[in-house]
């Protein structure tokens, strides 16, 4: 029994001491890279036409902000295709249908795509929209998110690069000062972010995952279509894993604190 627990003891020492190592690597690289400065490239030639999805069930209180806010990204309309991914089951689909059919008539090519068999749930809705998808680009926001009006036009240059088959950026919260341990959780999360996205902006691809919003291009998307693990509880794990495997970088938009 003492054996037992002296090799226990030891292996637990084992994984501590990788951790260690692994915790020193990051901090050498932020310190070699936490001052580098880089530039967003420009736009050379025709902006490439994008889909944005945004996959959706019962979301009533949030759906409305989440497509104003969309409908509010800066990007030519005829290179931007919106699709409206609601498996909801309650009055979303009402208000939904509302706010897709006011944009439409604005002029918004945006489309509002309703399941009743909700096989593979976000993952199978995402699937099922890819397959009708008109974008060069997939662009992916979850129901609360308020994307930035220039997030387009901030990430797409960047595949201007080939090697190039991801982008993701930052998040930040609305209500980061509503009490104090929302407070003290905005503050953790942002100094962890920030410091993994300077870290992972420099360094292989291969280390690169994050969860992060993101872009990817058309050819990635399909591969990843293909691989979709409907069961999956974080897909955005798969996509990286996948994005590693056919060689294609993970960019992660740096920023400062």
């Amino acid at each position: 029994m003492e054996k037992i627990i002296l090799i226990l003891y030891f292996l637990s020492m084992c994984v501590l001491l990788i951790f260690g190592i692994h915790s020193f690597v990051l901090v050498y690289v932020y310190k070699k890279t936490c001052n580098q400065k880089k530039q967003k490239p420009e736009i050379k030639g025709e902006l490439p036409k994008v889909t944005i999805q945004l996959p959706m069930f019962n979301e009533y209180f949030v759906v409305e902000r989440l497509i104003n806010s969309v409908c509010n990204i800066k990007y030519p309309l005829d290179k931007l295709e919106i699709q409206v991914l609601d498996d909801s089951t309650d009055d979303t689909q009402i208000l939904a249908k509302e706010l897709v059919n006011t944009y439409q008539h604005k002029g918004y090519n945006i489309k509002y795509l309703h399941r009743t068999d909700r096989t593979g749930y976000k993952a199978g809705a995402l699937k099922e929209a890819l397959e009708v998808a008109e974008g060069e680009f997939i662009a992916i926001f979850d129901a609360d998110f308020i994307p930035d009006p220039n997030f387009l036009m901030d990430t797409v240059p960047y595949f201007q690069n080939p090697e190039i088959g991801l982008v993701q950026t930052r998040w930040e919260h609305i209500n980061e000062d509503a009490s104090l341990i929302d407070i003290s959780d905005y503050h953790n999360l942002y100094l962890l972010i920030t410091t993994d996205n300077k870290i992972y902006s420099g360094i292989p691809p291969t280390f690169k995952v994050d969860t992060n919003s993101s872009i990817i291009n058309i050819s990635s998307a399909v591969t990843y279509n293909n691989n979709y693990i409907l069961i999956a509880c974080t897909e955005n794990y798969l996509l990286s894993k996948i994005n590693i495997e056919t060689g294609e970088e993970i960019y992660l938009v740096p920023y400062e604190y």
